[in-house]
């Protein structure tokens, strides 16, 4: 059988991680399958071999010490998108979770005939 190896990259977040890098990679080093951990600009590189360990578990426990997917980082969002979250949340301030007033006076209408 040949040396399969693969890759994960993990973001690097000062804010989010709770454990310096270098008790992260201790961490990883011990989990059976992880051959090499690599830091790169903002983050590490992650190298398993995936019939010892799979990949949902190694994300499981990097997104606990503070270290996310890197396709799954925080992307920054579009000025649409933006716009829309804004108009919901104020939406939800100035409506709650009630029903409009025009959709409750048609029910009250049909109650009183």
């Amino acid at each position: 059988m040949e040396d399969l190896e693969e890759h994960i990259k993990f973001k690097y977040d000062q804010e989010s991680t709770k454990e310096p890098i270098q008790s992260v990679k201790q961490s990883l080093y011990k989990i059976t399958g992880v051959s090499h951990v690599a830091e790169f600009q903002d983050g590490l590189m992650v190298s398993y071999n995936p019939y010892y360990v799979s990949d949902t578990y190694l994300i499981r426990e990097m997104k606990q010490m503070g270290f996310p997917p890197l396709n799954e980082a925080k992307k920054k969002k579009g000025i649409v998108a933006r716009w829309l979250d804004k108009m919901a949340r104020v939406n939800k301030e100035t409506f709650g979770n009630q029903r409009l007033d025009c959709c409750e006076l048609k029910s009250k209408q049909n109650q009183i005939n």
